[in-house]
């Protein structure tokens, strides 16, 4: 996991997580802020939900408070982002099909084969998926995704910088 100007963490951090993870510290040493951070990328991959006030697998019984209570003092961008090893043959449910409307918009052909070379990729192994989120004020004042990095094996697989108006810019 990886925090970066998100509530009371403003420098980039890596937070380590295995599946039994202990975090303990005194009060204010930001156990609450890893957890709130684990949250709202949820809400961001999962329910495309920028502004989140309350997280869907918190219930009503965390209040994340709206973009605005998330951003750390003083900046205007939170970056989060996670990795995680996946096995060869659960990857295709994780790309999207080279067919996608989607991806005929937003992604140059090279980047197609790209996907498609890592469909028809055969063995078994695993491999190691990185994404990386930037949600900042877009002109109009609200927040918004405004760029997201996606890496399969250290390798960038996309890369969307958005403009204003939430159209892609810049695809490498």
């Amino acid at each position: 996991l990886w925090i970066e100007n998100f509530k009371g963490i403003g420098k980039r951090q890596h937070i380590p997580i295995r599946p039994v993870t202990l975090l303990f510290g005194a009060n204010s040493a930001g156990k609450s802020t890893v957890l709130h951070a684990m949250l709202y990328l949820r809400e961001l991959l999962c329910r495309k939900n920028v502004d989140a006030r309350e997280s869907l697998a918190g219930a009503d019984t965390i209040n994340l408070g709206g973009f605005d209570a998330l951003l750390h003092d003083g900046t205007d961008c939170i970056s989060l982002g996670c990795g995680f090893s996946v096995a060869e043959e659960r990857l295709d449910e994780l790309l999207p099909s080279a067919n996608s409307n989607f991806l005929q918009r937003v992604i140059r052909p090279d980047i197609y084969k790209r996907i498609e070379s890592l469909r028809e990729d055969v063995g078994n192994r695993h491999h190691h998926v990185t994404v990386n989120l930037c949600v900042n004020r877009c002109g109009q004042g609200r927040p918004t995704v405004s760029r997201v990095e996606v890496n399969v094996d250290q390798e960038r697989l996309a890369l969307f910088d958005m403009n204003d108006d939430q159209s892609p810019n810049v695809l490498r």
